[in-house]
């Protein structure tokens, strides 16, 4: 059944790529500009040096100050710490990299990398306020409160995720894998090694999300111009496929502002199904499972859409 439906996906796309060449063409043009333009020099910089500083071990004197609050409120270990902080101020994929890097160099365990990614892993907050809700929804509802919601949002999904899977085990309850030696020790390495290799694992990932991004942007325009799909199954999906496209184009639709903002926070929650490519590219390899990723980053969504509905009706 798996091999079927890859075979039928793959065969589908081809069909669509040669019914709607010319719209492909521009869905391609659009994504490619969205990466090269706002994805590449955005995480470029942070998934340098953020792999940096887990290579080097060097995120204590960030983790230090964060830790007492975090650490009590979410009962995150010291390590753990860090992806949440990079997340929140990153964004898509790089919170999940950074699970997943903590991971496989053993400094937080992999259930405890699973909870951490169900709220860390979102989208920025300069994209939030800067483009969602000034240049999408024209500042109908504040950024800052946008930014509130969709952060609340996920942090609620997490603390959903303990009730539901438990406390998470963390590395100091646990002993390290028998097989140590097996861990590389960057002491022995040059830092200039180091960095090489961070600055080409950060392009690998990043060529890979700009092949998911051009891939996801071409089904989206095909999809807006899809006419004979009703206007809000259409606008949802293409936001469920690309979040930047869907919610240019939801901001710009006929759907009173209530519908706007409502769909878009939910959507912006969830992210994209282009951006859950992202993060199943980063998290390979370090047992995660973008699954379980998926069916929380699914009830973050319904969570940030109640609340913004409630908050409209309140205000």
């Amino acid at each position: 059944m798996k091999k079927f439906l890859t075979t039928f996906t793959t065969i589908s796309f081809l069909l669509l790529l040669l019914t709607f060449p010319s719209i492909s063409l521009n869905g391609a043009k659009n994504g490619l500009m969205l990466w090269f333009q706002t994805v590449l020099p955005t995480l470029l910089p942070f998934m340098i040096v953020s792999n940096l500083m887990v290579q080097l071990q060097v995120t204590d004197c960030l983790t230090s100050f964060f830790y007492p609050v975090a650490g009590r409120f979410l009962g995150l270990s010291k390590p753990a710490c860090y992806p949440f902080i990079i997340g929140m101020l990153s964004g898509y994929p790089v919170g999940a990299k950074a699970c997943a890097d903590l991971v496989k160099d053993y400094q937080i365990t992999k259930e405890e990398g699973q909870f951490l990614l169900c709220f860390c892993n979102n989208a920025s907050p300069m994209f939030i306020i800067s483009f969602i809700a000034s240049q999408c929804l024209s500042h109908s509802i504040s950024g800052p409160l946008l930014l509130a919601i969709v952060y609340g949002s996920g942090l609620l999904s997490g603390l959903v995720y303990r009730l539901l899977e438990g406390r998470p085990i963390q590395r100091s309850s646990c002993q390290l894998p028998l097989a140590t030696s097996d861990i590389p020790n960057e002491s022995r390495i040059s830092p200039f090694t180091i960095l090489d290799n961070t600055i080409l694992n950060a392009f690998v990932i990043l060529v890979k999300i700009g092949g998911y991004i051009i891939l996801f942007s071409i089904l989206a325009e095909i999809i807006l111009h899809l006419t004979s799909i009703p206007a809000l199954s259409r606008y949802f999906t293409i936001g469920f496929l690309e979040i930047t496209t869907g919610a240019a184009a939801i901001g710009s639709s006929s759907f009173s502002m209530t519908q706007k903002i409502v769909l878009t926070t939910a959507l912006t929650s969830f992210g994209g199904l282009s951006s859950h490519a992202q993060t199943l590219s980063v998290i390979m390899n370090s047992e995660l499972s973008i699954k379980k990723y998926f069916l929380y980053k699914c009830m973050n969504a319904s969570i940030a859409g109640t609340i913004t509905l409630l908050l409209i009706n309140i205000l």
